[in-house]
Formats: C-alpha cells, structure tokens, sequence
C-alpha cells in the first residue's frame, strides 16, 4: 500500500563531528517589547522569557508612561512598574528615548521633534538616565527615538526627515545621557525598513563631529532572509567607518506583514520557519544583535494616545483592531510557535559543527555540547517548497547508546504549556557513522538531538 510519504524528495544533510568550527551561540539574537501601551511585561511570561535565558531585551520608552507631567515634575509610577517587570526577568536592556513630556512639547505635532526648552530637555533625559542606569543598573544602551524617518506611521511620535536635524537632536539627547551616566552605550536612529542613506549620512555627521556613536540601529519586517543578512553585512561595513568598534543592532525583526489579519496565521508553521531561516542567517553576519518585535501581543489607550499623538485612529487600527499578532505570546499569555524557536535556538550551543545541506531551501547547523549532538534543520522557501525528507548522516560521532528525539514546529502543536513534545523518541546505538531518515514538512523548523545514555 502506497503511503502519503512515499514518493517525497530526499534531501541529505551532513553531519561531521570530525570538523570544529569554534562555538555555536544564538544568544545574539533576541527579543523586544512595548510600543503601544503602559503595562508591564505580564506575570505569566516573564518566567518562560527568562528561561530562554537572553542577554537584553529592546524597549520603547514611549511618552504613554507621562514620567514629566509638569515642569519641575517627575511621575515614575507607571515606568516603575514597567521597568520593574523586566528586572525581574534577569536581563539588561536597550531602550529607545520616544517620549514627548506636554510641558516641552505643548503641540501635538510629530515634526516637532526639539524640545522648547533643551536645558530642561536634558535634566529629564539625565533623571531618566540616573534612575535606570545608575540607581539601578538596568539600562546598559540608550537609544534615542524610534522610526524617525517614518514618523507616527512607525507607531512613535518624533518625524525627522533630515538626518542633520536628527542629527541635532541625538547631540542633545546623548549628552544629557552620557552627564548622568558616562559608561552608557549611545545610539540610533532605529530607521525603518534600513534606510541606508539616512544611516550613511547619520554615521558620517557623528565622525566629522567627533560625536559620540556606540551603535546603530535600524528595523526591517521582511520574509526573505536575505533582507535580513544583506542589511546586517552593510550596516556593519557603514559602522567601521566611524573609526572605532561600533556596534550594529536590528531593533525591531519580524516577517512580512500579514495579508490575511487571522488568528490562525500567527499559528502557522509558515511564520515560525520563516524567523527561523531568518534568525540562522541573521546569526552568519557580524551583527551585535537583534529583537524579534513582539514579545507579546498587546493593545492601544486611546486616552493616552491622543495626549501626544496626532494620528491615534491609525494605532488602534493597527494593535486593536487587525492585530498583526507578531508576539512570542497572545494577550493572554497563550505561547505561540515563534517561541520555541528561540527555545530550539537557545539548545544549539556549544561547540559547532560542519553541517551541510544539498537544498538550498533546507538550511542547518549542529552542535555538541557534553556529549550530545544536535542538528537544527528548517524548510523554508520564500515561494512553495514542499514536504521533504531528510536522510541524515552523522560522521565521527562517539560509539554508544543514545536517546534519539526529533522536535519540531509546523502547522500541528508538537508543543504544551512552553514545552516542546517530541515527535519521536527511541533508544538507539550508534557507530561512528549514524544515519536517520527524518520527516521536514513544508514550512516546519525540527530539532533532532542524540543524547548519551547509560546501559543498565
């Protein structure tokens, strides 16, 4: 009897322990919060966030946390609550200055981006600094705004069509930062979509002048991970020009934007093995970091909104009612897919080993790690690829009993409660030379890992 597998191409991927190539570590490759609303990280997620065990986490500080509702006033409660529920997922952070206090900037106007007062503009940016940074040592990066070149349609309120008038405004904005805390790391602009020129002429100014630059930052929803990759190559190249280590981050990463606003396509194995494909490119280039933007989904007030933006109708378009539903997790904590491929990824360290594939829309990489190996496979194509087979040969491993388990993401849930379920599992004694045949459906991530075992 024919069976539906029958007949699936057969793609080889090769394994050789023999060959070292230095430590394998995804940890570069991390995730961002906020943008739309106060509240802070969710309870339920902050443990399985922190198990994923990350270095830093991106963050909005938008003007919805009102921290200077007055002149000569200062109002942390709301940023407090938000700043505290990061601290306690053990990472530092990134944060991007997006706030526009009314006594600064009475006017509700995105191009109106310079303070009416810069002195007072720079004693809050050195209060924020001090209580972040040096009170409490949280904030390790400062970046200052958010999308300029997009303005409000980037969700944020600052447009700022002119990199010498951006320029301008980062002067005043990282020397207030670096007064109150000189070993902060300073940056931007987090252009959208990877404005080259902008980023060019903003690099360019920051050396003439002698201004200080730690890293730049830009964002790019794409599903192609040659977007991804090209951009990192090219921002880097553009950093060394400065004359010193500069360092490059993709603040906000995601796939395209959806065409279809359901529910069910933030399930899909499609979105999961499209930010895998991208984050095991990304990983290839001299990037210093990225931040999956969500970590979670959330939502829009408009009555702290409208106190500082002028397009509120075009966020509650875009968070309540056709949610893009780019997070980690749902509103309610529901984990998603996209998780645990940071979960696969944050498995794949130790020390890395040659794997190779002989399609090119099968992408791989392994390790060993305590004994184990691992082998990350994903099957995506940025058209229709098809269901596949892979017929895995692993060369030069130690002799012995192992536990063979194969995880993967794809349209069924391999997965419950933040814990992968292995598609299969078996005992197995493998020679120095192991070969498996292992299903790779169209659009699925799998992790296959061999783990030593003791014979009773």
């Amino acid at each position: 009897m024919k069976h539906k597998y029958d007949g699936l191409p057969v793609e080889q991927i090769q394994l050789n322990a023999r060959e070292s190539l230095g430590a394998l570590d995804y940890g570069r490759q991390m995730i961002g919060v906020g943008g739309a609303n106060r509240m802070p990280v969710p309870e339920s997620i902050r443990p399985r966030v922190k198990a994923l065990g990350h270095r830093m986490v991106r963050v909005f500080l938008q003007e919805y946390f009102f921290i200077y509702p007055e002149h000569g006033v200062f109002d942390w409660t709301r940023l407090d609550a938000f700043m505290d529920s990061l601290e306690q997922m053990g990472v530092k952070v990134l944060a991007s200055i997006c706030i526009k206090p009314k006594p600064l900037y009475p006017k509700v106007d995105p191009t109106v981006f310079m303070p009416n007062d810069a002195e007072e503009w720079k004693r809050v940016i050195r209060e924020l600094v001090r209580r972040y940074s040096v009170e409490r040592p949280l904030v390790s990066h400062w970046g200052v705004a958010n999308e300029i070149n997009i303005g409000e349609n980037g969700g944020c309120p600052h447009e700022i069509k002119d990199p010498k008038d951006y320029f301008a405004f980062y002067q005043l904005t990282s020397q207030a930062i670096l007064e109150a805390f000189p070993q902060a790391k300073v940056g931007g602009p987090s252009v959208a979509g990877f404005d080259y020129d902008y980023l060019e002429q903003f690099v360019e100014l920051c050396r003439a002048n002698g201004a200080p630059l730690d890293f730049i930052s830009y964002n790019i929803y794409s599903g192609r991970p040659a977007d991804h990759a090209d951009a990192a190559r090219k921002a880097k190249a553009l950093a060394q020009r400065y004359g010193r280590e500069v360092e490059v981050y993709q603040t906000e990463l995601n796939t395209s934007f959806p065409q279809a606003y359901i529910e069910e396509a933030a399930y899909s194995g499609r979105y999961a093995a499209s930010l895998a494909a991208v984050l095991m490119d990304l990983n290839e280039t001299p990037i210093s970091g990225s931040f999956q933007f969500d970590m979670y989904d959330a939502w829009v007030d408009p009555d702290d909104f409208e106190r500082f933006y002028s397009v509120t109708p075009f966020m509650l378009r875009h968070w309540n009612e056709i949610p893009h539903r780019f997070g980690l997790f749902d509103l309610d904590g529901r984990v998603r897919p996209q998780f645990y491929v940071y979960q696969m990824l944050g498995r794949m360290r130790g020390e890395r080993l040659r794997a190779q594939s002989t399609s090119p829309l099968i992408r791989a990489a392994a390790s060993r790690e305590r004994g184990a190996y691992r082998l990350m496979a994903v099957n995506y194509g940025e058209e229709d690829g098809g269901d596949r087979v892979a017929g895995i040969r692993m060369s030069g491993i130690e002799r012995g009993l192992y536990r063979l388990e194969v995880f993967r993401i794809d349209d069924g849930a391999h997965y419950d409660q933040a814990r992968l379920i292995p598609t299969e599992s078996r005992l197995t004694y493998a020679l120095s030379e192991f070969s498996i045949q292992v299903l790779l459906p169209e659009d699925s991530v799998s992790l296959i890992q061999l783990t030593p075992q003791k014979a009773d």
